[in-house]
């Protein structure tokens, strides 16, 4: 996992300087454009040369090109599906986004006598009183005797299908099945990224399933190949594992 880890780190940094030297400042390129397309223009009101209609085209598809490239990032930003016939402005994406961060947003809870606490401090507090609560009780003398009853649903082949560990079609299957545009987060690796490197990352990403089934742990730094396996087919034996 470590191994696999590191690498992703060298891809992204790498990724990253490439961007930066590719298409530099995606936002504030559009802006020195517009500027030097109004100049263009003003300059071909007082001579309709040529030369100058050139570079208003040239200055204009550059344009459109930034403006491109804008649109791809907020969609991934968004992580919403492209409708072929919606709203293509950006102002969708960006509400998008806006949306998402709200839900996320925890502004208040409510504590066991059901008082609201408000505030990052008052909110820490609760939070810590109410798992201290939960993971504090002393000793359990309920009666479960009823739950006697309730007859298994699983049965033994199923169990040890569920323990198997993964082939390695298994897993480049459920790797294939992710939605391409999945991504861990905003930082992470796109599902379409190891998919389209699949014959050079194989190796990498079979052990580190295989690892995962045999140690059933995983890393905390380790965030990038446990959800892209958590959201492909593998999800219901990395969850057997985990709760063990």
């Amino acid at each position: 996992m470590w191994v696999l880890h590191q690498k992703l780190k060298r891809v992204s940094k790498r990724l990253s300087t490439w961007s930066k030297k590719a298409f530099r400042d995606i936002y504030e390129e559009p802006r020195k454009l517009e500027k030097q397309i109004n100049d263009l223009e003003e300059a071909l009101v007082v001579s309709n040369a040529p030369e100058h209609r050139v570079e208003l085209n040239k200055a204009k598809a550059k344009y459109v090109y930034y403006i491109k490239i804008q649109d791809q990032v907020l969609r991934q930003k968004a992580k919403a599906k492209w409708l072929e016939d919606g709203d293509k402005h950006t102002t969708y994406f960006h509400s998008v986004i806006k949306g998402r961060r709200r839900r996320l947003c925890l502004r208040r809870i409510q504590d066991d006598n059901g008082q609201w606490r408000e505030g990052g401090t008052e909110i820490a507090e609760t939070t810590v009183e109410d798992f201290q609560h939960i993971f504090n009780h002393g000793e359990d003398l309920g009666d479960f005797s009823a739950l006697e009853c309730v007859l298994p649903r699983i049965s033994k082949e199923d169990n040890e299908m569920l323990v198997a560990t993964p082939t390695a079609e298994e897993i480049k299957d459920s790797v294939f099945s992710i939605d391409p545009s999945s991504a861990p987060g905003s930082n992470g690796l796109s599902a379409l990224s190891y998919q389209s490197c699949w014959n050079t990352i194989a190796c990498d990403v079979n052990n580190v399933v295989i690892s995962l089934f045999n140690s059933a742990a995983i890393p905390r730094f380790f965030t990038h190949m446990s959800c892209v396996t958590a959201k492909s087919g593998l999800s219901v034996k990395v969850i057997r594992l985990e709760t063990h």
